[in-house]
């Protein structure tokens, strides 16, 4: 395979309001481009390392490009260098504020896209603290619900990510976190590693301890600060490990 593959993230800065988000009883706000901006680009990061070209159909934290032009655009750049699939990154909705769970669709009759869900599907039960909604596994049908141009319209293997459900406010607050987006992440590069059959290789956890770390305290000099630490704390993997699982719990 060539390693080169497209993340969509799902809609844009611009929809939400009015829609593609939720206001809370706390009056704080979830839009959900914001998180799949998170997922796809921390995702994006630890992809590279597992040797992926990475595209962007559309820039996180943006305003949404046309559906219809993001299709094109694919299909255009597959004809100028292969690409291998695609992924688009989702947070799912719902009037039953209890409909809860992660899902991923593929394009009903696509083997490839088939696989590549069911890759997915069996590193999130490995991976996700909760659970599958329904089966997991969806299929993307015409003329029924599920017709999903993003997964329908590119000439390439397709699969579109519902990670959690945000209208359902209890499982927002479990996975709306840095640990799960960071978790989130690392179930759709493990399952494209496998799908190219490339070895996964983990992110360095001094780094993950670190990036937990600075997510909380938001240090101006972070690197002086692991400098002070790794030159005078006489067990200083031991201790940022520590101070990180500080705040998992």
């Amino acid at each position: 395979m060539n390693l080169r593959v497209v993340f969509d993230i799902g809609h844009g800065s611009n929809t939400w309001p009015p829609s593609k988000g939720v206001r809370l009883p706390d009056g704080t706000e979830f839009a959900e481009h914001s998180f799949n901006s998170a997922v796809a680009m921390k995702a994006k990061e630890l992809a590279e390392k597992q040797g992926f070209e990475v595209l962007f159909m559309q820039q996180p934290y943006s305003p949404e490009v046309k559906l219809g032009t993001r299709c094109d655009w694919v299909n255009n750049e597959h004809k100028k260098k292969p690409i291998d699939c695609l992924v688009s990154f989702h947070a799912n909705a719902s009037g039953d504020s209890k409909a809860s769970g992660w899902g991923v669709f593929h394009w009903h009759n696509s083997v490839k896209g088939k696989r590549l869900a069911e890759l997915w599907v069996k590193y999130a039960k490995e991976l996700l603290p909760i659970k599958p909604w329904g089966t997991g596994i969806w299929q993307c049908v015409p003329d029924t619900w599920s017709n999903f141009d993003i997964v329908r319209k590119p000439v390439i293997p397709c699969v579109l990510i519902e990670h959690f459900f945000f209208t359902n406010f209890d499982e927002l607050k479990k996975c709306n976190t840095p640990e799960f987006i960071a978790l989130a992440a690392e179930v759709t590069v493990r399952a494209l590693c496998e799908y190219a059959g490339v070895t996964f290789r983990p992110a360095d956890p001094v780094e993950e301890y670190k990036r937990i770390i600075q997510e909380h305290c938001k240090f101006d000099n972070p690197q002086g600060v692991w400098d002070v630490i790794e030159k005078y704390h006489p067990y200083p993997v031991g201790w940022l490990q520590k101070w990180a699982d500080s705040y998992r719990k």
